[in-house]
């Protein structure tokens, strides 16, 4: 149970950067006006919308990332493989643990648009809030593109990450593929022992209350 627990904080840990990142890079790109906008949203919220469905089924039976793993690995495709692609970070001097952190997020980018659907919400709503006329003066002072993301961008958008950081900690603790939800799951449905799932669902529900608050304490205090 410990070490189930212990995997279920891990996995946690590995995947919330990835999907904060992966929101706001999205939610970056879908804040301006381009043709077929409304179709990639369509696409990106669709998981969201869709959570109950097929959506689901896919990811509990991961048929899709076996499709996925299946096209990447072939021979016709070795310039998209995980191989190929985990050398080409090496050959640039990336650390190989940074290079295979990057290679498996790609192999589970269906499991990442799933779980980003709100956030990209949240920080699109954030970024289109922004008034126009802060980036209208910095330019006037000769801002560039990087110095208005880092002065303007960034600042404005703290608050609703913090946001964003309780949801996907909360989302990912509580998803149907979490190893301690499956568990306690398999104990009271499976095993038939309601008490020890219910001892075990309060325990987790403390566990996952203090690494919320830490984790928000902390954010909080760097970004004050």
């Amino acid at each position: 149970e410990m070490c189930i627990r212990d995997r279920a904080i891990t996995d946690m840990l590995y995947q919330m950067p990835v999907i904060l990142i992966f929101s706001f890079i999205i939610a970056n790109l879908l804040k301006d006006k381009f043709p077929g906008r409304g179709a990639v949203r369509l696409i990106l919220f669709s998981p969201v919308v869709l959570s109950s469905g097929v959506i689901v089924t896919l990811g509990r039976n991961d048929s899709m990332q076996e499709m996925m793993s299946g096209a990447l690995s072939s021979e016709s495709t070795s310039l998209l493989s995980v191989d190929s692609l985990r050398a080409f970070l090496v050959n640039i001097n990336i650390s190989s643990k940074l290079a295979s952190y990057i290679t498996d997020a790609v192999t589970n980018i269906l499991s990442i648009i799933n779980h980003s659907g709100i956030q990209i919400l949240i920080f699109l709503s954030a970024l289109q809030s922004i008034p126009e006329a802060l980036y209208e003066a910095s330019s006037i002072d000769g801002a560039s593109g990087w110095e208005n993301f880092w002065k303007i961008t960034f600042p404005m958008v703290i608050p609703q990450m913090i946001v964003c950081l309780i949801y996907t900690i909360i989302d990912l603790f509580v998803s149907t593929n979490n190893s301690v939800i499956t568990y306690i799951y398999s104990v009271a449905f499976n095993k038939i022992q309601f008490g020890l799932s219910s001892a075990m669902s309060c325990i987790y529900t403390v566990i996952v209350s203090a690494v919320l608050g830490a984790f928000t304490l902390i954010f909080t205090r760097i970004f004050k």
